[in-house]
């Protein structure tokens, strides 16, 4: 897992984290289908200010995952946004991880508005997912070397 901020954008917070699927671990509900049985309420969401604005499959390179985009209206009226996309992996494959990204605007305590626009947070949203991708390891380093 590897967390990231970026110092010239306050409230940015990044997580990517993957993982090898092991034998026998019993597969969950993808992020797609967790939120389409588990929708907010349609009163709960007006009241929080979540807009969904994205919940789709999405492939990243050979890997067919899912993504949800949200904007958020904070209860101090702040704005903020939220993505996330999930890959789950496939068993014992080091080339086919489970895999998630996340990117989080506004991210304080408390909540402030977003310090990128909606088209920048999408736009590094895109870059970040379109640079995921299996890249073979280089020779190990020899003894003395």
């Amino acid at each position: 897992a590897i967390h990231a901020s970026l110092p010239s954008k306050p409230g940015v917070f990044i997580r990517f984290t993957t993982d090898v699927v092991g034998q026998g671990v019993v597969s969950g509900p993808n992020l797609l289908e967790r939120k389409l049985k588990n929708p907010l309420p349609f009163g709960l969401s007006l009241i929080v200010g979540i807009r969904r604005l994205r919940l789709e499959e999405r492939w990243v390179g050979p890997y067919r995952g899912h993504e949800l985009i949200e904007r958020i209206r904070e209860a101090n009226g702040t704005v903020g946004y939220s993505f996330m996309w999930e890959y789950s992996g496939e068993v014992d494959s080091a080339t086919s991880p489970a895999m998630m990204l996340e990117l989080m605007t506004g991210y304080a305590e408390p909540p402030i508005n977003s310090t990128l626009s909606r088209k920048e947070a999408m736009a590094l949203w895109d870059a970040m997912l379109n640079s995921i991708r299996y890249r073979v390891p280089s020779e190990p380093l020899q003894p003395g070397a």
